[in-house]
């Protein structure tokens, strides 16, 4: 990230985590290939999150000293944990990233910029009703499970919630808006589900297969930091914890790919696939 701040800020960066940064290559434990995967995947995050994303640009222009002190101390530990991973200390590089990965969070969520913050979730939220609520209007009541009278009722909550946003109670609105969005994407997911399409991919060898299967993932961590959508307050632990678990599944699946294990690979790499696209879900994409 490029600091055009001339004056230096006190916070220290965590004592410990330098100490770790410190070891020599000789020093270190060399960790697993998976370890490796996991700390490659997350410096990779952390290096976009801090040099062009949209929390960043917030937070640079709230102008919290503190959070941007913390920011700073999650761009350096990122530094060490890359030429951690350089000199083959993957654990090293592991724990440093984490580290890196829970200052930036932390950074992201600053209290001076709560207000700014539940602005844009609201603004997301109630777009997401909108566009959820048109896809829906349409619809005959058979097919979607809502009558006209419910259908107004709906419509006169986000309306509420609009005008209450409006009027500054911003928590309030976001409070009312978000069991509305929820009912309306849950109704439309049941429709879906109800006419899933198939289709079938040939592919030629197991690896054309995991290939594709990491194209897809790609695109979901393209998606995620694209910083189109802010995720609402009530999802966040819930889409951290799926990302969280997306990104250990594939750390197993390319280790499995290493080894030759395809089909342990392929099953690893579905099971990420599905907790990104339960992530999205959680996010507000309903595409």
């Amino acid at each position: 990230m490029t600091n055009s701040r001339s004056k230096p800020r006190g916070t220290p960066i965590l004592a410990a985590v330098l100490a770790v940064a410190g070891a020599s290559a000789a020093d270190c434990e060399p960790g697993t290939s998976a370890q490796a995967a996991q700390a490659q995947q997350k410096i990779k995050l952390l290096e976009k999150l801090t040099s062009d994303s949209e929390p960043l640009r917030r937070l640079q222009q709230g102008g919290d000293e503190v959070a941007l002190a913390t920011l700073d101390n999650a761009v350096a530990i990122t530094a060490s944990a890359r030429q951690a991973l350089a000199d083959g200390c993957q654990a090293d590089a592991a724990a440093l990233s984490n580290e890196a990965l829970r200052l930036v969070t932390e950074a992201f969520r600053s209290p001076s910029n709560a207000r700014r913050d539940a602005q844009i979730e609201f603004k997301a939220e109630l777009d997401n009703a909108r566009s959820l609520f048109a896809s829906l209007q349409g619809r005959p009541a058979a097919e979607s499970g809502l009558d006209a009278e419910t259908l107004s009722g709906i419509e006169r909550q986000i309306r509420n919630a609009e005008a209450l946003a409006a009027s500054g109670s911003v928590d309030e609105a976001q409070r009312l808006l978000v069991p509305v969005s929820d009912r309306l994407q849950r109704r439309l997911l049941e429709m879906f589900d109800q006419r899933t399409l198939y289709y079938e991919h040939i592919f030629e060898s197991p690896a054309d297969e995991f290939a594709y299967l990491q194209q897809q993932y790609d695109g979901y961590l393209m998606l995620l930091s694209s910083g189109d959508r802010t995720t609402p307050y009530s999802a966040r632990h819930r889409v951290t914890s799926l990302l969280q678990a997306a990104a250990d599944l594939h750390a197993d699946a390319q280790a499995h790919e290493s080894a030759g294990a395809w089909a342990e690979a392929i099953a690893a790499m579905n099971a990420a696939l599905e907790h990104c696209a339960r992530a999205t879900t959680a996010m507000g994409y309903t595409y």
